[in-house]
């Protein structure tokens, strides 16, 4: 931090610029991170309450729940879903039953 008083200017302390992108990236990891854990969270449950379910219907689900078809793809590979005749999405438990 540094003093960028100046006898024009009212005394303030700064963050460098560097300092401050770096804080905003910090909180937009961790806002990101907190998106995907909840459509993971999401997805799990719906999966677990209504089995394999039919791809399209799962995607519109979603969108409806108010994820984004980017989220929706990336839930897929995070929380390890399996297409089942590229069709229906599962559980990796369900498959195993």
């Amino acid at each position: 931090m540094r003093d960028t008083h100046t006898p024009n200017t009212p005394k303030c302390v700064y963050m460098s610029r560097d300092a401050g992108v770096m804080r905003i990236a910090r909180i937009a990891r961790k806002e990101l991170q907190r998106m995907k854990k909840d459509i993971c969270d999401w997805l799990r449950e719906y999966l677990a309450k209504n089995g394999p379910t039919d791809n399209e219907k799962v995607r519109a689900e979603a969108i409806c729940a108010g994820y984004s078809k980017q989220e929706i793809r990336e839930a897929k590979l995070i929380c390890r879903i399996k297409s089942l005749p590229k069709t229906f999405w599962a559980l990796p438990e369900e498959l195993e039953k």
